[in-house]
């Protein structure tokens, strides 16, 4: 079914900085005010015809993002400690200058606060068409548990598999979510991020994770949202397409059938 899905994995998994050139470190384009809150903004005026990247890295643990336009949020997703933060721009092939890289000391206001928010791959505002529709789905709801299953029914009942999108899908894309919304389909990222977002709307965290599901070699998202106090795995992408085949499906999936690499 995912069959040439996705360089998504290009876009976020390790990437070579050989012959990287340092030649500056203007740190005024990071704003670390939102750091409790499990986010850091990038704000610089970057050129379309060039290619940026956002490092940010704890433990040895590294994410790669694209940077694009002008202003973007990202998640600081590995909990509290030291991470490194880093811009860089492409000067050729595999080699980068760093722009702005610095140093900063996270505490965070707990360990799931970064599963709340808004970041470059689950971009949602209050005001979104997306977490207001997910305000309006689970107005008959009184827990958390009610909430995940309308929104997730939704999901999986309105949007469709988009088979041209997986062949075709570029490096460096993100998903809309209200996009996501108004076409009625897309790929497993925009399931898993439109799940995210929608949920993180409704305060409840949601992981967005990219890895592989057991028995394919093909790269997948999926979610892992808090319920009752346990990280439950969903696969909207998975269900969505087995419900429009007649299937019955159970919401939670066994996590010993996924094995992921990316945790957003």
């Amino acid at each position: 079914m995912f069959k040439k899905l996705i360089l998504i994995a290009l876009l976020l998994t390790v990437l070579s900085f050989s012959g990287l050139v340092a030649v500056s470190a203007d740190t005024d384009v990071f704003d670390f005010t939102q750091v409790e809150e499990g986010t850091f903004t990038i704000q610089y005026a970057a050129p379309e015809q060039q290619v940026y990247k956002v490092l940010v890295e704890k433990d040895a643990k590294r994410y790669f993002y694209d940077y694009q336009g002008t202003e973007a949020q990202y998640s600081l997703q590995m909990g509290s400690g030291t991470y490194t933060i880093g811009l860089f721009r492409q000067v050729e092939g595999t080699q980068f200058e760093a722009l702005a890289y610095e140093q900063v000391n996270v505490s965070l206001k707990n360990d799931k606060v970064a599963f709340l928010a808004s970041a470059q791959l689950v971009n949602w505002s209050a005001d979104s068409n997306a977490a207001q529709l997910a305000q309006s789905i689970t107005a008959g709801a009184t827990t958390d548990q009610e909430k995940v299953e309308a929104i997730y029914d939704f999901i999986v009942n309105n949007i469709s598999y988009d088979f041209n999108k997986a062949k075709t899908v570029q490096s460096g894309y993100v998903p809309n979510l209200d996009m996501v919304l108004v076409d009625g389909n897309g790929i497993c990222y925009d399931y898993s991020s439109l799940l995210a977002g929608m949920l993180r709307s409704q305060g409840i965290p949601t992981k967005l994770v990219m890895g592989n599901q057991s028995g394919s070699s093909v790269y997948h998202a999926w979610n892992e949202v808090l319920v009752d106090g346990q990280w439950k795995l969903i696969d909207a992408t998975n269900d969505a397409a087995a419900i429009a085949a007649g299937m019955d499906v159970d919401m939670f999936k066994a996590p010993a059938d996924y094995i992921g690499t990316q945790t957003y």
